[in-house]
């Protein structure tokens, strides 16, 4: 990527995507009318697809039905709260992704009313182009430009940049249903898993400085344990920095869960009965499962990302440079000192647990057997 050539050879390649070979395939329509078929393409994250899934369950109960196109990682979950939907992973959501999307024949002898494309990238745009649809819908965040990708798509949902994601999201589909606006999207219960056999704690994140101190949950973890209350810590394998300092601390090896996959993280979550844990993904599925959650928020955009929901509750200090994204180092607080999180202290945390546990009235199994 240093050698400027090659630079402006990936540049051309990604405009003639866009403008050209996008552009003859964005003409593709439906011969015959498809009735109510809509391909959402959601290439982010599983907090974000956390977030979609109840707006797209409220499409799906106005009588449209729904097939998906993510990333593998986040397959697992569209499929568990999607059943009867088709849904196409890919491994990779960058350029790759292109050609790999070939490789669904089904996908592409569909015909759809509407591809709606929830990710603001010109990847997800040129994906939506390869589709037979009557309309193609996708997002941007105004005033930022959408750049070449607005050339595939027939219309877009101008989202404020404070705007909640969950809000954007119902504002993009409102675009092909209108009554979606009289529609009160809750859970109800309809996505609420019944476990509650410990406390979840997850000391990681995507980015570091969204990670509060890791001695700071091993103190929680212990307090919790004196108490007798169950408790498990929630790492991913690629976080081996968080795993060797919880190895090395004197927990059990039954109260570390490594997760591997979306199945091992979904699982987790489901059976936990309070997640105390950063501003990430298992957060957002926490809340998307009904799970009373105690989410310490860092540096994110509170306004913005935010879970939102009545089991949700959020340990946050107001500060002068919030929000930030750490552009030039994600392992590292830009101002040095990750304030933000480091305000919170433990005995905070441990205040907020007992009360929401005591509010919920939330009975462990195994500290009954104690």
């Amino acid at each position: 990527m240093k050698n400027p050539l090659k630079k402006l050879w990936i540049s051309a390649k990604k405009k003639w995507l866009i403008y050209v070979v996008g552009g003859f395939a964005r003409h593709r329509r439906p011969p015959s009318d498809p009735g109510r078929k809509i391909l959402v393409i959601q290439l982010a994250s599983i907090g974000d697809a956390a977030t979609l899934i109840p707006v797209c369950d409220a499409v799906q109960q106005q009588g449209w039905q729904l097939d998906f196109v993510c990333p593998s990682g986040v397959a697992p979950l569209w499929r568990e709260y999607f059943p009867q939907s088709a849904v196409y992973a890919l491994s990779r959501s960058d350029w790759s992704a292109v050609e790999e999307f070939r490789s669904f024949p089904e996908v592409h002898r569909k015909q759809y009313r509407a591809v709606v494309v929830t990710s603001i990238t010109p990847v997800a745009a040129l994906l939506a182009s390869k589709v037979s649809a009557t309309v193609r819908l996708g997002m941007a965040e105004c005033p930022r430009p959408f750049k070449g990708a607005r050339w595939l798509l027939d219309d877009i949902y101008c989202a404020h940049p404070q705007e909640h994601v969950q809000k954007r999201y119902r504002g993009l589909f409102e675009l092909l249903v209108p009554a979606l606006s009289r529609v009160k999207i809750n859970r109800n219960g309809h996505f609420a898993a019944p476990g509650s056999d410990y406390v979840l704690l997850h000391p990681g994140a995507k980015w570091k400085p969204r990670r509060w101190p890791a001695e700071r949950f091993l103190a929680i973890a212990r307090e919790l344990l004196r108490r007798g209350t169950p408790v498990k810590i929630l790492i991913h394998e690629k976080e081996e920095d968080l795993l060797h300092f919880f190895r090395s601390d004197g927990l059990s090896k039954d109260q570390l869960i490594v997760s591997r996959s979306a199945e091992d993280l979904i699982g987790a979550v489901r059976n936990a009965g309070l997640l105390v844990g950063n501003d990430s993904g298992p957060a957002h599925l926490a809340n998307l499962m009904e799970k009373l959650t105690i989410v310490l928020w860092g540096p994110g955009d509170y306004h913005r990302i935010r879970p939102i929901g009545e089991n949700v509750h959020i340990l946050i200090k107001e500060i002068a440079c919030r929000p930030c994204r750490q552009y030039r180092n994600g392992d590292r607080c830009e101002l040095g000192d990750n304030l933000c999180l480091k305000l919170i202290s433990v005995q905070e945390v441990l205040d907020k647990i007992d009360e929401v546990l005591k509010t919920a009235n939330v009975d462990f199994p195994e500290k009954r057997k104690g």
